[in-house]
């Protein structure tokens, strides 16, 4: 699939309900741990080519954040078919995200 940069609530629900794999990153500005996540969710993009990455700036719109309860920075949600199935919260390695991704059985 592909990244987006989505900051409507609308906009991302939709995008997850279309997509068979998802996973939404929430970060913001400022967040040391967000910054030190990016390398790992541009690795994903070119490792994962049918997950569909959405990358969620909580300061532009907290309307989907807080329907999502965040509560820290990053925190990345996964989704099969429109459905949540789980979420990380922090920052980890390329490595670690494959690990959850065949566990959910978004990628083979």
């Amino acid at each position: 699939m592909a990244s987006f940069n989505l900051s409507k609530a609308e906009e991302i629900k939709n995008k997850i309900t279309e997509s068979k794999a998802a996973i939404v990153v929430f970060s913001q500005k400022g967040c040391g741990a967000c910054v030190m996540f990016e390398p790992t969710i541009e690795e994903a993009e070119k490792k994962f080519p049918a997950l569909t990455i959405i990358k969620y700036n909580i300061r532009e719109d907290l309307e989907f954040a807080n329907e999502s309860r965040i509560q820290a920075t990053p925190t990345t949600f996964f989704y099969r078919d429109g459905k949540f199935l789980a979420q990380e919260v922090g920052y980890f390695r390329i490595e670690r995200l494959e690990q959850i991704l065949k566990t959910h059985k978004l990628i083979d």
